[in-house]
């Protein structure tokens, strides 16, 4: 989804070389995925010349940004938004305001606003006319397997006989192929038939997006057949550098600012707290 360049996997008790291990860290870590080194000294900025603090959101970004059914805008980035407001003291002058994505970058362009958070990936192109905040979320693909099956921990590249389902063509399959060249892979049209082959026992597992995969698992559609089977992966290469707010170039301070906002958050609970209000079965 978003281009970068550091790859680092980890499952079970298997991580790729110079990578940690998700199942050596759980114990210490909270349930939302961050990257924030805990010995990290970051300044606030001085934010004294900032009439108001604009953002820019989309309506159709569920569970990111959407309306609910009293018709309020809610969802992760605006309530986060909202606590970035609070964590810098500026609440009084905390504005957000819902366009189309189409709109969002000519409005921050042009002055309407002053940061976009809606998942603008944070590409080579973009980075020639925004600048970007450190990563609030990253991007996380895991295996779910059906309830009467179950899943080899990878050994040599692969996964003895189980048959993993991936969607043909996406990035989850280049990731998965690269990282287990021996894998026995099915390559599945899209996500609807590939959740159907796993609920239905035609592959023994699946890999994909873990967002989609867990309200997926949670809804209807799958019948309560399955699971998550193992800990998260991450990579910069496949899955992007994560979710991040844009800024105007000019608007530097103002990043540095809301770089310090985002890691106070994190170390206050505020993701945490936001991560399981918005995602009742943890992807991470």
């Amino acid at each position: 989804m978003r281009k970068a360049v550091n790859t680092c996997v980890a499952f079970w008790l298997f991580a790729a070389p110079g990578c940690t291990s998700m199942s050596a860290a759980a114990a210490a870590e909270p349930a939302f995925g961050h990257s924030w080194d805990s010995g990290e000294r970051l300044q606030k900025g001085d934010l004294t010349g900032l009439s108001r603090l604009r953002y820019l959101v989309t309506l159709d970004f569920p569970p990111f940004s959407y309306l609910d059914s009293a018709n309020h805008l809610t969802g992760f980035n605006v309530d986060l938004a909202r606590a970035l407001c609070d964590v810098l003291g500026v609440a009084d002058r905390c504005q957000i305001q819902a366009l189309s994505w189409e709109e969002l970058q000519a409005a921050l362009k042009k002055g309407q606003g002053e940061a976009v958070i809606a998942g603008i990936a944070a590409s080579e192109p973009a980075r020639g006319t925004m600048i970007f905040s450190r990563p609030y979320m990253r991007m996380a693909a895991r295996f779910a397997a059906n309830r009467k099956t179950q899943l080899t921990p990878p050994q040599g590249g692969g996964f003895g006989d189980s048959v993993i389902g991936v969607a043909a063509g996406s990035s989850h399959e280049r990731m998965l192929r690269a990282y287990f060249p021996k894998a026995v892979i099915a390559s599945v049209p899209n996500s609807a038939e590939l959740y159907k082959q796993l609920r239905d026992g035609k592959v023994t597992a699946i890999f994909g997006d873990a967002m989609g995969l867990s309200f997926w698992l949670q809804g209807a559609d799958s019948g309560g057949c399955c699971a998550f089977s193992g800990e998260a992966y991450y990579s910069d290469t496949f899955l992007g550098s994560g979710m991040r707010i844009a800024l105007k170039p000019e608007d530097a301070g103002l990043m540095q600012g809301l770089n310090f906002a985002l890691k106070e958050a994190q170390e206050r609970g505020v993701m945490d707290e936001l991560y399981l209000k918005y995602f009742p079965v943890g992807y991470f």
